[in-house]
């Protein structure tokens, strides 16, 4: 069904291709759908959740969205320093993508 999680994670794979693509407006869309089912079936929280939302920021500062990108990713920054620490993989690599945003 559309709210599985083979389902989300293939609709976050389509967006990346199309992000890679420069279809940025197409990534955008599917990646918001993506990450509100996410956050109904899975938790804002999840792993899946969070590497969508980073991805999302990335397609929001390839829009020229910088505010937005700056948002989403920082939220995502503060999570995982909650839940996992901040050696963790998940974290730095967000903490990457924040930085790389400045």
């Amino acid at each position: 069904g559309r709210e599985h999680r083979r389902t989300l994670h293939s609709m976050d794979v389509l967006a990346s291709i199309y992000h890679v693509q420069g279809k940025y407006n197409t990534a955008e869309v599917l990646l918001k759908q993506a990450v509100e089912a996410q956050h109904q079936t899975l938790g804002k929280e999840h792993a899946d959740s969070l590497f969508s939302m980073i991805k999302l920021s990335a397609v929001y500062s390839e829009l020229g969205m910088h505010n937005e990108a700056e948002r989403l990713c920082y939220s995502v920054t503060e999570i995982s320093l909650r839940k996992w620490g901040d050696e963790h993989p998940n974290t730095l690599m967000s903490m990457h993508f924040l930085a790389s945003i400045y």
